[in-house]
């Protein structure tokens, strides 16, 4: 027997051994642990969450018939991801509040991805929902979580399962410090927003391995890097700091499995010399992107050859000096790549 394409219809047929063809079996006529399987490639793959309505919804499994729904609400892993967003003053209604926790309760003992985004600090009905939110923390495992920073101190709870956070306060605020995500023992890659200020919150920085920031002022991002002694992707926005703070001048450990660093500034300042790759010593760093506004070519050179390192890429950016400068003093690089240069690159 042979299973035949029939040109675009997609139906598959069988051609017995006279020749004659026997149509498929019939959807309704498949085992449910088959049909399940389908239903979960209709889906997009996890842990990206699927709509909560419309066409590729798993709720709109539940309507096409009896059999269907019994299968689709029997089948947990349909329902391990999902993703809401309350961004309107108006938007957070009980009913979006019930959806979340019928959804989830579907979804049995599997690990969840979930993302819920709050844009209204002072709504009443606030509470319950991050109560729905945290009762499962225990199978968080991928999680994207902007809340008030009024509400902060309620994300507590055991989290073995947490491996992914995307995090941050939506709003700025006095509120902590929090000491958040000390029970998440395997978190290991961490996504922070605009507002989040390290010296509001207590994070596992020792666990962490991968690390993108919206916003750190110098001495925080300095503070970080001495704790975060496992990382090996960094990409942090660098703000000077503010007048009156003192900075600690000692040096950071070196990092051994350090491979990817991004400095990024924001509106930075002409006589700005950041102090970050000062303190730093890579020697495994594959890719590094830099502002010469903020890393002066001395300090370029003086990092390579502490660290040693062979770097795969350079990226510029603010870049005025030409590639040869680059060159000329750092030899060994492989591509460099100049941003918001006046000049060629390939000069």
């Amino acid at each position: 027997m042979e299973p035949v394409l029939l040109g675009n219809s997609e139906i598959l047929s069988i051609h017995q051994p006279d020749g004659r063809a026997n149509p498929a079996p019939h959807i309704t006529t498949l085992p449910p642990e088959l049909l399940a399987e389908i239903f979960l490639n209709f889906l997009p793959r996890y842990p990206e969450s699927p709509p909560c309505a419309g066409r590729l919804s798993p709720l709109l499994l539940c309507r096409i018939c009896r059999q269907w729904r019994m299968v689709a609400l029997s089948t947990p892993t349909l329902w391990r991801a999902i993703s809401l967003d309350f961004l309107e003053t108006d938007d957070l209604r009980i009913q979006k509040i019930e959806l979340l926790e019928n959804w989830v309760s579907r979804s049995g003992n599997c690990p969840l991805s979930v993302s819920i985004r709050i844009a209204n600090p002072f709504h009443r009905l606030l509470d319950r929902l991050l109560h729905a939110v945290m009762t499962h923390c225990e199978r968080w495992q991928h999680v994207t979580l902007y809340i008030p920073s009024s509400r902060m101190h309620l994300i507590q709870g055991e989290m073995p399962q947490l491996r992914n956070l995307n995090f941050g306060p939506i709003n700025s605020s006095t509120y902590g410090p929090f000491t958040l995500f000390d029970r998440a023992p395997q978190l290991r890659t961490l996504f922070l927003t605009n507002n989040f200020f390290a010296s509001n919150f207590r994070l596992p920085w020792g666990q962490i391995t991968h690390l993108e920031s919206a916003s750190f002022y110098e001495h925080e991002c300095l503070e970080i890097l001495s704790e975060a002694a496992h990382l090996i992707r960094c990409s942090v926005t660098v703000y000077p700091d503010p007048p009156g703070v003192s900075v600690v001048e000692a040096t950071i450990p070196l990092r051994p499995h350090f491979c990817d660093l991004v400095l990024l500034v924001d509106d930075p300042e002409d006589d700005w010399d950041c102090k970050i790759l000062n303190r730093l010593t890579l020697p495994a760093l594959r890719t590094l992107q830099v502002s010469e506004l903020s890393v002066k070519l001395e300090s370029l050179k003086a990092f390579m050859s502490r660290s040693q390192c062979t770097l795969l890429e350079l990226r510029v950016t603010h870049a005025t000096l030409p590639e040869s400068a680059f060159r000329d003093v750092l030899p060994i690089f492989g591509a460099i790549i100049l941003e918001n240069a006046d000049f060629d690159a390939d000069e």
